[in-house]
């Protein structure tokens, strides 16, 4: 084999708490992670040596700054092969918009190469690499839904339910992840209430989502919403025509709507389009198989 090609999926934060600050510099948290059908795509192609990097997409870097490009590096560091590749990213997951994309990239490449080389790893290896390289890169290895916790590379599997149409809406406007957390207020998110996991849960596993709104938070939104004000505008109107629950996704600045029925997502991004954000109509992924390979993982 010579090349393999492979989706690469978004993700949602299905509400996220922090806690803490830890001694290592991140922050302890405690989210539910939920791959989506928005996908990048990787292509991977075998060359005579050393690592070479192409994106669609001129923000991404196409050096060690890229995490798929570290994620190939680790795994022929790991492993001592002396081997080249070649990256192609298609890139259609928005970036630096709380979707993790490049996360996602990162963990395809371990994927594919893995395949790619014949080198046989297990996947419990495969997370082990993905752990070094950042917080949610292991979880799209690990499953389609997943509690996180720690600095979000503790996972605990859960179950992928129903799938649920989700409506995705970015504002084309950049915002930094290190900028929220700097400016997040630990005392107050203290203050308020954990992600109801219990209540959550179950909800989750129906597709019962008209009272998901009740059980989760996000607790970056607040510093979000300072540089961003535009967020509270997207949340408002995806609940004006129709979704049962809107959240900011991770770090944001991309914000999400739960609907209870697809035709009615569907009819919703036209309207949010108008506002001019880049609208996405996507579902949740409840089989890893829908996406990589059964060859692959």
């Amino acid at each position: 084999m010579r090349e393999i090609r492979i989706k690469s999926p978004a993700k949602i934060n299905l509400g996220l708490k922090v806690y803490r600050k830890r001694e290592d510099g991140f922050h302890e948290v405690e989210t539910i992670l939920q791959m989506v059908n928005l996908y990048d795509i990787v292509t991977l192609q075998r060359i005579k040596g050393g690592i070479v990097v192409l994106c669609n997409n001129s923000s991404v870097p196409e050096d060690e700054n890229n995490l798929a490009y570290r994620a190939a590096e680790l795994i022929k560091g790991d492993i001592k092969i002396d081997r080249g590749v070649l990256i192609k990213i298609d890139k259609y997951i928005p970036v630096s918009a709380g979707l993790g994309g490049g996360s996602s990239n990162a963990a395809v490449t371990l994927i594919g190469l893995n395949r790619l080389w014949d080198l046989g790893l297990k996947r419990d290896k495969l997370i082990d690499l993905a752990k070094l390289l950042g917080s949610d890169v292991p979880f799209f290895i690990f499953g389609t839904r997943a509690i996180a916790r720690g600095r979000g590379e503790e996972l605990e599997y859960l179950s992928p339910g129903k799938k649920i149409p989700v409506v995705l809406v970015n504002p084309n406007l950049p915002l930094s992840t290190s900028w929220v957390y700097h400016n997040l207020d630990l005392k107050l998110t203290n203050k308020e209430n954990s992600i109801n996991l219990s209540m959550l849960i179950p909800l989750l596993d129906m597709g019962e989502i008209k009272g998901i709104g009740r059980y989760i938070l996000n607790d970056l939104e607040s510093p979000a919403l300072k540089r961003l004000p535009v967020i509270k505008d997207i949340k408002d109107k995806l609940q004006l025509v129709g979704a049962a629950c809107s959240i900011m996704s991770g770090s944001g600045p991309t914000v999400f709507g739960l609907f209870s029925d697809y035709n009615i997502a569907k009819e919703a991004c036209p309207l949010m389009k108008k506002e001019g954000w880049s609208v996405f109509l996507t579902e949740t992924i409840v089989d890893l198989q829908e996406i990589y390979p059964r060859e692959v993982l």
